[in-house]
């Protein structure tokens, strides 16, 4: 999102005007509402069992969860290797599957 005075909103190129949200500070609109969160840090620390990642498809929801999958092993009762299986790092959800295309 883009904040900036009303005003402002002609000067911005059309393809970027859907990012554009007025804000004038004199009109104490209440902001609260909105959900964006900045942190001025150089590293951010998330646990990927907490986190959901939102992405445009599912491929590439897929390719998020498969890239940082670990890799298991069950094992016979001989200690014998059975099946491999993916356990997941990260939760995803891709937008396509609400009907949001890129």
């Amino acid at each position: 999102m883009i904040y900036d005075h009303p005003n402002a909103f002609e000067a911005f190129p059309d393809d970027q005007k859907y990012r554009f949200v007025p804000y004038d500070p004199d009109q104490e609109i209440d902001f609260t509402w909105e959900r964006e969160w900045r942190v001025k840090t150089d590293f951010l620390r998330l646990n990927p069992m907490e986190t959901l990642v939102i992405v445009p498809t599912a491929d590439e929801a897929f390719d998020l969860v498969y890239q940082f999958a670990d890799m298991a092993v069950d094992y016979d009762d001989e200690g014998n290797p059975e099946h491999s299986y993916h356990v997941a790092k990260w939760l995803a959800v891709s937008l396509d599957i609400f009907g949001f295309g890129k």
